[in-house]
Formats: structure tokens, sequence, C-alpha cells
């Protein structure tokens, strides 16, 4: 009966229970698991109902990377998919307590001249995420990863920050927190990121 009120699927259900979902470690007692096929949203109903029946006591941290990966169903277009996307989530979390991290991706608006060449438009914002605003106001937190060297700024913003090797991770939304900038330093090629502060 729950399955019918929150997902809408009834009968077609079982049909949709999914056969791909996996255990990252079927050894051990951690309970990870993935799903690396692509679905719908009906589909990913189903699989959500699948887990809360195998678990019915838990509460899920669920990734999608990343958002538009997901399948349209009957959404014309991507703005529409992330649309429907955001309110499954924001059901998934009123009715399961999950909390749910979605990866998505900038636009190319950040990579005009005119951002680049003026530093007060440096800084990703809200409007530089793809099919940003159901997903943004969906979002309890909303977290931009930005490396400036990639574009070729050499320096970053009004501070004029050195770019080489430079990670900027900007808070641009924080419901429960407050908003802000951290700084690393990328040393991928000794397998480490590191506090930008401390160099």
């Amino acid at each position: 009966k729950l399955m019918k009120k929150l997902f809408g699927l009834g009968k077609g259900l079982g049909s949709l229970i999914p056969s791909n979902v996996e255990s990252a470690n079927p050894n051990k007692k951690d309970n990870v698991f993935y799903v690396e096929t692509a679905g719908n949203l009906k589909e990913m109903w189903a699989t959500r109902a699948y887990m809360a029946k195998e678990f019915p006591k838990a509460k899920f941290v669920i990734t999608l990377d990343h958002s538009l990966l997901s399948k349209r169903l009957n959404e014309k277009d991507d703005n529409e998919l992330l649309a429907n996307l955001s309110k499954v989530f924001n059901e998934w979390k009123k009715y399961f307590g999950d909390l749910i991290v979605v990866i998505g991706q900038l636009n190319g608006d950040i990579e005009q001249p005119i951002r680049k060449e003026n530093p007060l438009f440096h800084y990703p914002k809200k409007t530089d995420i793809h099919g940003s605003n159901q997903m943004f106001w969906a979002c309890d937190t909303v977290i931009i990863f930005h490396r400036p060297e990639i574009l070729y700024i050499e320096k970053y913003g009004r501070e004029k920050r050195d770019t080489k090797q430079l990670i900027h991770i900007a808070f641009i939304k924080t419901r429960h927190g407050k908003l802000g900038h951290v700084w690393l330093k990328n040393e991928l090629h000794k397998g480490l990121i590191t506090d930008w502060t401390t160099q």
C-alpha cells in the first residue's frame, strides 16, 4: 500500500524491480550498493522502493553521478527532466529521510570572454549550473568546484589569487550553514589535495 500510495506505480512495480542493484562489497557488512544502468524516474522510484523493502529501517545516502544521465520518461528536455528529478528527490527526503548528493555540470557561460577577462565575474554562480533553477531550489546545499587554471585565468577574482594548481570550492547555498569559499591546492601528481592556506 505504501508503494502504491507514494510511487503511483500500482501493479507495474513488480516488473520494474531492478536486477542491477549490486553490492560494492558483497563479502562485507557495510551495505554499499550501486546501480550502473541509467533509468528514468519511474525506474528510479522502483529501485528506491526495492531498497526500502530490503532494508525497511535504513536511511540511505544516495549519490547520482550525474544528473543528466537519468533517462527521460515523458520529459521534453533537460530542464524538465531536472525539475522532475528534483521533485522525486524531495519526496525521498521527506518519506525516507535520505541524504541525496547530486553531481551536475556547469554550462558554458563561465567560459565567455567577459567572464574570464573581468575579475568581478570569475567566481561561479547559480546561473552557471546547467538547468539550475529547479535543482538549486530543491537542494539544501549547493557546492561548485572550479579550477580557473583550466580556463587560462592566471589571476583569479578581486584578490588576484595565483591559479596554478588552485581549486576553488564555492558554497553558493547552505540552508543550514554559512555561505563561503574553500581554497585547495591540486597536487594530484602526489595523490594529494591540500589546504591552500598552508602553502
